[in-house]
């Protein structure tokens, strides 16, 4: 039923966010220690590992924010985006 799909929608929608989290808290410890350490990367062209890694941070901390986004609003009783989606592609409609 539909409280049903809305509580598993949830539930998927708070892992995700514990994932995306944990994955921007460690992916910007990680950026930190190359930045404090002047890690640069092998090969012919050595460059900062910052860089790149910081870049990493910030789209897994997009991430968090774009599911949290999802969260409240499944939370205030709506549809989450991909619930949306689902639903016009099976419809057909727009």
């Amino acid at each position: 039923g539909p409280r049903f799909q809305q509580a598993m929608s949830v539930l998927a929608l708070v892992a995700a966010l514990a994932l995306a989290g944990f994955a921007a808290w460690h992916s910007g410890l990680q950026t930190l220690d190359s930045w404090q350490f002047n890690s640069v990367s092998f090969g012919m062209v050595r460059g900062p590992l910052w860089i790149p890694q910081g870049v990493m941070t910030l789209g897994f901390g997009l991430l968090a924010l774009a599911v949290a986004d999802e969260l409240i609003t499944t939370l205030r009783g709506h549809d989450p985006a991909f619930l949306r989606a689902e639903k016009a592609r099976s419809t057909g409609g727009h």
